[in-house]
């Protein structure tokens, strides 16, 4: 069965990676990352048509599911993942402020370029 999907999923990716790393170098970050947002949202509504965990149509005597655990578990889950990223957020955030503290402190400027930061370092010292 997984060789089944193996096979399906060969020409898609022997197509789709090379196209889409092509795209990405001409779209702006930001527009690769508003793309990512979208699909990863279709793909998560998608998930929540085809599992639909409110249900318990699925749910039998082997089974023992229970559709309050899933949707709990699932909201569970996606609170812990937002909140993971919003703490490499942060993380980032302060690193890239440290970084700019440093850099100042060293004589660099955003204005200037930084190989003319670095000659003129050198010409004081």
């Amino acid at each position: 069965d997984a060789w089944g999907f193996f096979k399906v999923c060969t020409p898609i990716v022997v197509v789709g990676a090379p196209l889409g790393s092509l795209l990405g170098s001409f779209l702006h970050r930001l527009v690769l990352a508003a793309f990512v947002y979208v699909t990863d949202f279709a793909q998560f509504v998608g998930a929540l048509y085809v599992v639909r965990p409110w249900t318990d149509e699925k749910c039998n005597e082997a089974t023992d599911c229970n559709s309050t655990h899933i949707c709990l578990s699932s909201a569970g889950i996606m609170v812990a993942g937002l909140l993971c990223f919003y703490v490499l957020q942060y993380a980032g955030e302060k690193l890239i402020s440290k970084n700019d503290e440093i850099e100042k402190a060293a004589g660099w400027s955003p204005d200037i370029p930084r190989e003319l930061s670095i000659e003129k370092i050198k010409i004081s010292e």
